[in-house]
């Protein structure tokens, strides 16, 4: 079974880095639910998002959460779908 990871311990995973990759064993312990709202607000971030490296950087990071939802057996909302569910700056965004 793996461990809960709370939503404080998500709060800051985008500045989780090391040599520019996101810290993935953080999103591999991370619960499904987790996994979906971080999704959702990677997502919204990344459409509000004035600035084009704050896109592309939570484009990616949305793109990490999917990548491990469907690891899981889990498939991921369609991506503008699950932009307009989430949070601009939420939990998971970077």
């Amino acid at each position: 079974m793996r461990p809960l990871v709370t939503v404080e311990t998500l709060r800051g995973l985008g500045n989780q880095q090391q040599n520019g990759a996101v810290n993935m064993e953080a999103i591999q312990n991370a619960t499904i639910e987790t996994l979906k709202s971080s999704y959702a607000n990677a997502a919204a971030t990344a459409c509000l998002a004035l600035g084009h490296g704050k896109s592309e950087r939570n484009e990616s990071q949305a793109k990490r959460y999917a990548e491990e939802l469907q690891a899981r057996g889990v498939k991921p909302l369609e991506y503008f779908d699950a932009a307009e569910m989430g949070t601009f700056n939420g939990s998971g965004s970077v």
